[in-house]
């Protein structure tokens, strides 16, 4: 890898957030690259600069995601971390971003992309059902206890936590546990208050 760099998608300096970011850049001296649109079926490798890889002479065609997308390349450890500790100091937060690696190298820049935002739906999809689970954990048994809905919700945490401890998991499969137990959560709590909005 020549010299390190930071490769942005969607985030130009026209933009709030990409103005932010080019700001903590110039300010750590980090330099920075465009990704076009056109470019995004480009190996990470070359637009990293890592030695070997080539430009495609063939342009993007697909439909161009409109989401930020930030590829961290070559960052020595101390310049990525105060780089992730300026961004955290001004509540600067990009979903998608990687750092290029032995095994991500060869992806192209839309393959990466979308990987990252499965792992990042799935991450989400993995939050959203905890926080569900640590609500019906919270219940009170003498206040509902009594009621008819109670064992079917606790049946149901149990399979949602039986679920959540197995491995590979889906993004559907967690949207499937959550829309479950959520039923059977706001079932029970609409005997006492109006059901939980989302």
């Amino acid at each position: 890898m020549n010299e390190y760099k930071v490769a942005l998608y969607n985030l130009g300096e026209d933009t709030e957030r990409g103005s932010q970011l080019h700001s903590i850049l110039d300010k750590l001296s980090i330099p920075s690259v465009t990704i076009e649109a056109s470019q995004l079926n480009q190996r990470v490798g070359y637009i990293a600069g890592i030695s070997g890889y080539f430009k495609d002479s063939l342009m993007y065609m697909g439909d161009a995601p409109d989401c930020e997308f930030m590829v961290m390349c070559g960052l020595p450890e101390d310049v990525l971390d105060k780089f992730l500790e300026e961004m955290m100091a001004v509540s600067l937060r990009i979903n998608y971003k990687a750092v290029v690696t032995e095994h991500n190298r060869d992806y192209t820049l839309i393959q990466l992309l979308e990987d990252i935002k499965r792992e990042h739906e799935m991450y989400q999809s993995y939050l959203k059902v905890d926080k569900l689970i640590k609500q019906v954990e919270a219940l009170d048994p003498f206040v509902y206890g009594s009621d008819r809905e109670w064992m079917n919700t606790r049946q149901g945490l149990k399979l949602a936590k039986t679920i959540m401890s197995r491995d590979n998991l889906t993004a559907t499969q967690l949207d499937s546990v959550f829309r479950s137990l959520e039923k059977q959560y706001n079932l029970l709590l609409s005997q006492h208050i109006s059901p939980v909005k989302k």
